[in-house]
């Protein structure tokens, strides 16, 4: 990289297992970063970015590339700490999340028996933030938002 030498080559030196390591680190510690500082913010604005940030890292993220547990540990962090019900465009961008994750990780990590109980938490507390953007009324952007990604995860 230029900002850490002169050379543009890649060095050899860490081990692969390393890398393996220092990218699950990574990964781990950019998404949570990204979720609390940004995502929760109390501003719409920067709340809204968070997530489009959060959404691109995580679905240009190879499933395979990270341990399961860290993706568990990622879908227990975003469905059960969503933003406030009174920050709609963070609740809407949330949810838009957590469909793009049904769609994306649910099939790869369903494959093995192990998770299924943590994925059923998962789809538990995401169907209770279902619940409430729904009660926050029906004439909302976060009430049509809601069943339109609803609708679309299903379908």
């Amino acid at each position: 990289s230029q900002h850490f030498g002169t050379s543009n080559e890649v060095s050899s030196e860490l081990p692969a297992k390393n890398e393996t390591a220092l990218q699950e680190y990574e990964f781990h510690t950019m998404v949570t970063a990204i979720y609390k500082d940004a995502c929760l913010s109390p501003e719409d604005s920067i709340a809204k970015r968070g997530f489009e940030s959060l959404q691109g890292i995580v679905l240009s993220t190879k499933v395979e590339s990270i341990p399961v547990g860290k993706w568990l540990d990622f879908l227990d962090m975003v469905a059960s700490n969503s933003p406030s019900i009174s920050v709609q465009a963070a609740r809407i961008s949330s949810l838009g999340l957590i469909g793009r994750l049904f769609l994306t990780l649910m099939p790869e990590l369903s494959n093995e028996k192990d998770n299924w109980s943590q994925l059923e938490d998962f789809t538990i507390s995401s169907a209770s933030v279902v619940n409430e953007n729904l009660r926050a009324g029906r004439a909302t952007a976060l009430f049509e938002t809601t069943v339109e990604t609803i609708t679309n995860v299903v379908n």
